[in-house]
C-alpha cells in the first residue's frame, strides 16, 4: 500500500462526535446517502475542512441506527422491552427519533421506514405523540393513519385520558381539528 492510498483514505473518514461519543465513517459514503451530509461534508460549509464533525441534535443511539442505515439501507433490530400493555416502547421511541434525524439529514428512505414502524405499532398510548410527529415533519400517510385509528368514539375516549394528547390540547389545540 502506497502513502498517497492511506494518506488518501485517512482524508475519507471522518469523526463524528455525537453527545461525547465518537463515531466514524466515510465522507464519501455519508454525502452519497444524504444531500446534507453531502453540503456539510463535500461542499463549502467549515465541515468539508475538518476531520472532526460535532453533531448536538441527535442522541447518540439514534445516530448510530441512523450510520447502520446509511451503511446498509436497512434498519437495525431493536430491543424491544415489552411491558403489561404489551408495548414496545424501545421500538416506539427509536422510529419516532429516527424519524425527526431523517427528516433533518434527508434521508427519504429511512423517514418511510419509520413511518412504517409507527404505524404498525400504533396503540392508545402512542397514537397522540405519532399524531404529532406526523404533522411536524409531513408524514401525510402517517397522519391519516393516526387519524382512522382514533375514528371510534371509544378508541377516541381513550387516547385523551394520555398524557401525550393532554400536552396536545394544552400546547396545540388546533392540531387536533383532524382527529
Amino acid at each position: 500500500m502506497t502513502s498517497s492510498s492511506v494518506t488518501a483514505s485517512a482524508v475519507d473518514r471522518n469523526h463524528i462526535v455525537v453527545k461525547g461519543e465518537k463515531f466514524r465513517a466515510h465522507r464519501c459514503v455519508l454525502a452519497a446517502k444524504s444531500t446534507v451530509f453531502n453540503a456539510e461534508l463535500l461542499g463549502c460549509m467549515r465541515e468539508k475542512w475538518t476531520e472532526t464533525i460535532t453533531v448536538d441534535d441527535i442522541e447518540a443511539p439514534v445516530f448510530k441506527s441512523m450510520l447502520y442505515f446509511i451503511y446498509s439501507d436497512t434498519l437495525p433490530d431493536f430491543e424491544q422491552s415489552s411491558n403489561n400493555d404489551g408495548e414496545n416502547k424501545d421500538l416506539i421511541f427509536m422510529a419516532q427519533h429516527l424519524l425527526v434525524a431523517a427528516d433533518r439529514y434527508d434521508l427519504e428512505r429511512l423517514k418511510l421506514m419509520c413511518e412504517d414502524l409507527l404505524y404498525k405499532n400504533l396503540d392508545v398510548c402512542t397514537v397522540a405523540s405519532t399524531f404529532v410527529l406526523a404533522e411536524q415533519y409531513s408524514c401525510k400517510q402517517l397522519k391519516a393513519q393516526c387519524v382512522r385509528f382514533t375514528s371510534s368514539h371509544e378508541v377516541l375516549k381513550m387516547v385523551a385520558e394520555t398524557d401525550a394528547f393532554h400536552i396536545i390540547m394544552k400546547n396545540s389545540p388546533s392540531m387536533l381539528k383532524d382527529i
